[in-house]
């Protein structure tokens, strides 16, 4: 990897921004986008404005300006250069469902909202297990962040006072944290990440450190980027239904469904209607909320009005995250996502599942073999049902399958993949 010097007298290129020093810009950009010693270069000119940037990048993000001699700059790809300008604008973000202190992971308890905004701070994995699995967080690709996070905490628990043993009970504190939600493959993907970091010959608190904020990092990047390539699809657009929530709550910052439907209302009027979506209520509580922390309207809706809603003519597309997609493309997201794809296809609404790549798991070939969290009957019945020798018990599912056939379109930062059903999502590979 090239360092940031070597570039600068290469290239003859600094960076200054808002609130950081260069120096701490040059670390970032170090850490988040030199890939290695065929980073290229080429033409731009014209960027002392910042207004050359502002065309590149979503609303608030053109705090930063990008000084150059000789017109050159680093040829990497626009959603790298999102990520970098993210350094500086996390904290004016209106959400944040995660807070890395340094020291503790800070998770927004997302139960409480929309009445009460409280972090709670945890010291060790055991405690984020324990968070993931009471949906003190949620959403597929916070969960792997937070569990990303976690392996850290353990590490810097055990390290200093077991020399020898540190990275056995390291690996411990990732199995407990596997087993705090099954359906959602971001998790194992990025504890696989955590695994293959601690197996390394040099490995300690700060290269895992180092592996969790590039899975933080790299979220952010693919939700700007979905966000962009999944609005492209929208034009013309009127009318957009959303399920769950998939927002900067759910992600590590922006949002993948949610981040589309923001980036489509930057460009254009839309109507914006969100499910209720029991039993949890993330529509009502967390979805509707959030977007009116962004200054952005919406509707709510009970789940049972979704039918007459599409019958209505009043939303062209629903849109959807997904917490695992099977190679062919089918899709397990929160409870309700099929009945929502049936609907849809009654009455010629398109349906698009907004993910990014870590989503997807490669090894399962079919919706199938997804295997489907069953959670506590306590979370829909009343307190009398829950009586011993009560003769009404809950089914309670939280997540379903949709088949790829009732899907028009899977948008992941790597690309869109159009009508999945006729070839899965394999060339994304």
């Amino acid at each position: 990897m090239l360092s940031i010097a070597t570039l600068s007298q290469r290239y003859g290129f600094r960076f200054n921004g808002y609130n950081q020093s260069p120096i701490r810009l040059a670390r970032q950009l170090q850490q988040l986008f030199l890939r290695n010693e065929h980073d290229t270069v080429r033409q731009y000119d014209d960027c002392q404005s910042s207004k050359d940037w502002r065309s590149w990048y979503p609303p608030r993000l053109h705090t930063a300006k990008l000084f150059c001699t000789h017109s050159l700059v680093i040829n990497v790809l626009r959603d790298t250069f999102i990520t970098f300008l993210w350094v500086l604008e996390m904290n004016k973000l209106a959400v944040q469902s995660l807070q890395w202190t340094g020291k503790t992971l800070k998770i927004l308890d997302q139960r409480q909202l929309p009445d009460t905004c409280c972090y709670n701070e945890y010291l060790d994995a055991a405690g984020v297990a324990e968070a993931i699995a009471t949906m003190r967080v949620r959403g597929a690709p916070a969960i792997g962040i937070a569990a990303g996070y976690g392996v850290v905490l353990s590490a810097y628990q055990h390290y200093s006072s077991n020399a020898d043993g540190w990275r056995q009970r390291v690996a411990d504190d990732i199995e407990l944290l596997a087993k705090s939600r099954p359906t959602a493959v971001n998790l194992f993907t990025a504890l696989d990440q955590m695994k293959k970091t601690l197996t390394q010959t040099d490995a300690d608190p700060s290269t895992l450190l180092a592996c969790a904020e590039k899975i933080h990092t790299d979220d952010i990047a693919a939700n700007y980027k979905m966000g962009e390539l999944g609005a492209d699809l929208l034009v013309n657009t009127k009318g957009i239904l959303t399920h769950c929530n998939t927002g900067a709550l759910a992600t590590g910052g922006y949002g993948t469904a949610l981040g589309v439907i923001r980036k489509v209302h930057s460009k254009q009027p839309i109507t914006i209607y969100a499910n209720e979506t029991r039993p949890w209520l993330q529509g009502a509580r967390l979805t509707v909320w959030e977007l009116a922390q962004e200054g952005i309207p919406a509707t709510l809706i009970a789940d049972s009005a979704a039918a007459w809603l599409m019958k209505s003519g009043k939303v062209d597309w629903v849109i959807v995250g997904a917490d695992r997609i099977a190679a062919n493309g089918d899709t397990a997201n929160k409870i309700g996502t099929y009945s929502l794809a049936v609907l849809a296809k009654q009455h010629g609404v398109k349906f698009m599942v907004v993910a990014p790549i870590t989503t997807i798991d490669w090894t399962i070939d079919n919706g199938d073999k997804i295997a489907i969290e069953q959670r506590h009957q306590n979370e829909l019945l009343p307190a009398c049902y829950l009586k011993e020798g009560a003769l009404v018990s809950a089914w309670n599912p939280v997540f379903d399958v949709t088949p790829a056939e009732l899907i028009s379109a899977i948008v992941t930062e790597r690309g869109v993949i159009l009508n999945p059903s006729e070839l899965g999502v394999r060339s994304l590979k």
